[in-house]
């Protein structure tokens, strides 16, 4: 009895099942610059949405590792520095799972920033329990990416 047919079956369902899922997902994008929100078409959002995930997977380091450790008062006091500053706020609805240096993540809202100088700094994220997850050492070449996109954005 050839099972191969069966496979390739049972392999193609599972396929369109993850895209099915992956349609479903939301994110609601937001750029903040001077304090105001940016206009976005769908096309820069989906953009901005899609790079801003792959700098977070660069991360090698995150809060809920176990490599190093966070100072959390720090961390909390930066976040909220970085929502008073130009930033990038993503929700995603359903929260989504990342995958960082083999640790996976669920991350509802993810903000970026702040947004100065050649490149975007840290990346931040909020599970669905709203704690907070510090993310370090991102690939430079995704945050300058990232603040080149911005700013041809917003100027």
């Amino acid at each position: 009895m050839n099972l191969y047919p069966r496979l390739i079956i049972i392999l193609l369902v599972s396929f369109v099942s993850s895209c099915a899922f992956k349609s479903q997902q939301q994110a609601i994008t937001q750029l903040y610059i001077e304090e105001s929100e940016v206009n976005l078409s769908p096309q820069e959002r989906s953009r901005l949405s899609k790079l801003s995930i792959d700098l977070v997977e660069s991360c090698n380091f995150t809060s809920k590792g176990y490599t190093i450790t966070f100072d959390e008062v720090a961390t909390k006091k930066a976040y909220q520095q970085t929502l008073k500053s130009d930033h990038l706020k993503i929700t995603f609805v359903p929260p989504i799972d990342v995958i960082c240096h083999g640790d996976q993540i669920s991350i509802q809202t993810l903000v970026i920033g702040p947004i100065e100088g050649e490149y975007v700094k840290a990346p931040y994220g909020l599970n669905d329990r709203g704690e907070l997850i510090a993310f370090a050492k991102y690939s430079g070449q995704l945050a300058v990416e990232l603040k080149t996109i911005i700013d041809s954005i917003s100027n």
